[in-house]
């Protein structure tokens, strides 16, 4: 064992033994429970230390995400397995569909009409950011839904079913908005690119029929992008870029959400590089972001708005997402959320770009290791079957130690790194490779009552499994 992991084992007492009671010889099949007696799990202070022990063969599986160093690294080390891990979160170009916007107070708002959201989707070239802006730690998405919940979305609308009604595609773009009205005008466009399809010589209009400035050349969108972060900041700019050569002109502002701006709750946007974590049911998380229930300022549906007249732009989106939220059963919920994703789509309320995806790594020596959909290799299915030919125990590092190992009151994910092994499995609540199915988890029933440790008074659950 290297000297450093000697005194980061020694200063931060980093070993946790848990024990099971089921028979430690992995090379024969169990019939129940864990094949590995014994589970070890190691601290690190960084993330390069974990991966450096994992090198060296002082552990056999890394609880945590590579950098895109250590990625370059991995794949060149025969004695790695690198486990694609795609998140529970999307990426997205929010569009305000609001009637208006504050910096253009009764004026209709550009992004209020269809063919202009239509004509945006149509100008996002979506394969594009995920390999250069994400530079290929991405999945692209067609509906508000992260990768990994694939079992909710809508096959109809979805581009690996070769359906998705917007690819990338500027002529289509141009086409679309000239059928909406949005025609050019007689102002020089500084961006007209005459070598990009559809690119317009001249600042598009509003359409004739619009009720404040019919004919009159468009106002900038106001485009917010995030800086923070270099992927929304590059898929931003990649996108303003062709909106300006298309005729529509723009005011960027890249905007770093730790100084104040209130750009979503005063909905002071047109478009905005938007991101979101879904969870376990996308259904919860779809009613919450864009059912009207949910607009109102500083609410999280900051993106669907109203008419002229103040009523909900979509009333039958609304009535969807109703039925996903509070279904009658798993199955109602499932179907109701394709239903609105189809829905979502045909509005094109907004541009949904990618989920994040990473890479975790673990040893060649550990066998029967479940990559989990929507989570990643270190999870309950995984200690369930994993095993090592050798029958030593598994070696699990972390790179960073527990805050405190408290159930009710730890919140770092460090801690729960730790508490979910000590679960007793109570956790598993999907297949590993179906988030839209649930089943019933190995807890079959419980009880709270307290103990006595040392005349302090303490909470005691006392907890039965299913055979």
């Amino acid at each position: 064992m290297a000297k450093v992991e000697k005194l980061i084992i020694a200063c931060l007492a980093v070993i946790l033994i848990l024990s099971t009671s089921f028979s430690h010889d992995p090379v024969f099949a169990q019939t129940q429970g864990p094949r590995t007696e014994d589970l070890i799990i190691k601290f690190y202070p960084n993330i390069e230390q974990a991966y450096n022990a994992l090198k060296n063969g002082s552990i056999d599986i890394l609880a945590y995400e590579l950098t895109s160093d250590l990625y370059q690294d991995a794949i060149n080390d025969p004695n790695i397995i690198l486990a694609p891990v795609g998140d529970r979160g999307m990426y997205e170009f929010d569009i305000n569909n609001n009637y208006t916007i504050p910096e253009y107070p009764g004026i209709e708002s550009p992004t209020h009409r269809l063919e202009m959201r239509q004509a945006i989707a149509y100008l996002t070239p979506k394969s594009r950011i995920v390999s250069e802006c994400c530079a290929g730690f991405a999945n692209r998405i067609d509906q508000p839904l992260a990768y990994m919940h694939r079992g909710w979305r809508n096959q109809s609308y979805w581009y690996e079913d070769g359906s998705y009604p917007y690819e990338y595609d500027p002529l289509a773009a141009a086409a679309i908005l000239d059928s909406g009205g949005f025609l050019q005008g007689n102002t020089t466009n500084p961006d007209y690119d005459p070598l990009y399809p559809g690119s317009s010589e001249y600042i598009r209009t509003y359409p004739p029929d619009h009720p404040q400035k019919p004919e009159q050349d468009l106002d900038p969108l106001e485009f917010v992008v995030r800086s923070g972060d270099s992927r929304r900041l590059k898929a931003g700019r990649l996108l303003d870029e062709n909106l300006k050569k298309l005729g529509i002109p723009t005011n960027r502002i890249e905007w770093n959400p730790w100084f104040p701006f209130p750009v979503l709750d005063e909905r002071r946007f047109h478009i905005y590089t938007g991101g979101w974590s879904l969870g376990r049911f996308p259904a919860i998380t779809a009613y919450g972001i864009f059912h009207h229930n949910n607009y109102f300022p500083g609410g999280s549906n900051y993106v669907t708005g109203v008419d002229q007249q103040g009523d909900p732009n979509y009333p039958t989106l609304n009535e969807l997402l109703q039925t996903a939220r509070y279904p009658a059963n798993h199955n109602e919920a499932v179907a109701a959320t394709k239903n609105a994703m189809g829905h979502f789509t045909e509005q094109c309320i907004t541009v949904p770009l990618f989920s994040a995806r990473h890479y975790w790594a673990y040893s060649t020596n550990m066998l029967g290791v479940v990559n989990s959909d929507g989570g990643d290799p270190v999870n309950d299915y995984t200690f369930l079957n994993a095993y090592k030919v050798d029958g030593s125990p598994i070696r699990v590092g972390l790179k960073k130690p527990p805050n405190k190992m408290n159930k009710i009151y730890s919140s770092w994910y460090y801690d729960y790194q730790c508490l979910d092994r000590m679960e007793l499995y109570e956790n598993i609540e999907s297949p590993p490779y179906d988030q839209s199915v649930g089943q019933i988890s190995y807890l079959r029933s419980w009880e709270i009552s307290t103990w006595n440790d040392d005349g302090v008074d303490k909470t005691m659950v006392t907890k039965w499994l299913r055979n």
